[in-house]
C-alpha cells in the first residue's frame, strides 16, 4: 500500500504539464450586441407586407370524428370494465361516463391532429389566391 502512494506521488511530482494543459489568462464574456455603439438599423424591423396564405384543413371534422369515436370506445370499455369487475350492486354509470370524457379528449386531440395533415379542396371558381 504504501508503495502505491509513494509511485502515484513520484508521478504526481516528475509529471510536466503539455502544452494544452499550460496556464492560460482567464477572459470575461463576450461583449453584449444590446449595447453597441451604433443602434441596430431601421430596416431590420420592418414588418412583413407579403400576404400569408393558410390553406384550410379537416382539423374541425377530425376532432369531431375522432371525439366521439374516442368518447364512445373509452365509455363502452371502461363501462364493461367496472361491471365485470364490480362485486357489488354500485352503479358504472360514473365510470363510464368519466372514461368517455378521457376518450373524447385523447381521440379528439388525435382526430384534430390527423385532419390536420389534409387540406381542403379549394374550388375552380374560388377568388381566393392560390400560389
Amino acid at each position: 500500500m504504501i508503495r502505491l502512494v509513494l509511485v502515484v506521488l513520484a508521478m504526481a511530482v516528475a509529471a510536466q504539464p503539455s502544452v494544452a494543459q499550460g496556464f492560460q489568462s482567464l477572459r470575461g464574456p463576450g461583449r453584449s450586441e444590446l449595447f453597441a455603439a451604433r443602434p441596430p438599423s431601421p430596416m431590420q424591423f420592418t414588418p412583413d407586407t407579403t400576404p400569408k396564405i393558410i390553406r384550410p384543413t379537416h382539423w374541425k371534422r377530425g376532432l369531431l370524428i375522432g371525439g366521439t369515436i374516442g368518447g364512445v370506445g373509452f365509455g363502452a370499455l371502461g363501462y364493461a370494465l367496472c361491471h365485470d369487475l364490480s362485486e357489488t350492486r354500485t352503479s358504472c354509470l360514473g365510470t363510464a361516463l368519466g372514461s368517455a370524457g378521457v376518450g373524447a379528449v385523447i381521440g379528439g386531440i388525435t382526430g384534430a391532429l390527423i385532419g390536420g395533415a389534409f387540406r381542403k379542396s379549394v374550388p375552380a371558381d374560388s377568388t381566393a389566391a392560390t400560389p
